[in-house]
């Protein structure tokens, strides 16, 4: 089953365009907007998408692919292998296993050369 999910920005920071997905996966394009207020404090004259802000547009992106409100309760890997600046537009990829607690995760944030975050971790 393929849903369609057209884009979505969060508060002007970051959209999530070009989704693919099926019942348990889904991956689209993170793009970052430079000039957000973010950026100006995180770091002057280095930008680089903070790793909570990550971790929250991974659980955006699944709300918005499984459809139901979503809650980390559990993430026994976190990995930040790289920093994502905000020139960069990376692919966020995830998949998930229903289980009797609520979701099991698989997700990361890549481009062609390099993996900057992957995590493993459970949502209810």
């Amino acid at each position: 089953m393929q849903k369609e999910l057209v884009m979505v920005t969060a508060n002007d920071f970051f959209s999530l365009e070009d989704w693919t997905m099926n019942e348990q996966q889904c991956s689209c394009l993170l793009t970052f907007n430079a000039e957000h207020e973010i950026f100006q404090g995180h770091f002057p004259g280095n930008p680089i998408v903070p790793g909570v802000c990550t971790l929250g547009i991974v659980k955006d992106a699944l709300v918005r692919a499984i459809g139901k409100p979503l809650c980390l309760f559990k993430a026994p890997m976190v990995k930040y292998l790289g920093l994502i600046t905000p020139d960069k537009q990376v692919r966020l990829s995830a998949s998930w296993v229903t289980t009797d607690e609520g979701f099991v995760v698989n997700a990361n944030v890549a481009d062609d050369a390099t993996v900057y975050f992957k995590m493993n971790a459970a949502y209810r």
